[in-house]
């Protein structure tokens, strides 16, 4: 099966959802899907293969902490 997930929040910076995200995906993987997983981060950022990088995000302060989202 393809499998494509979009990830908005930056791989730039570690976080639960881009750890839940990429494991999920690797999960996938061994059962032998073949997965994309879109989100925005960095030229510089290392990602795994299966990671597409999708844009820019933006930090959006918010209950005391900030995230980093893409729009668009």
């Amino acid at each position: 099966m393809r499998i494509g997930i979009v990830c908005p929040y930056s791989f730039d910076e570690p976080g639960g959802v881009q750890a839940h995200i990429l494991d999920l995906a690797r999960a996938f993987i061994a059962q032998g899907h073949h997965v994309q997983v879109l989100g925005p981060c960095s030229q510089d950022t290392e990602v795994p293969d299966f990671v597409v990088r999708g844009g820019r995000s933006f930090p959006i302060p918010y209950n005391g902490s900030v995230a980093r989202v893409s729009f668009g």
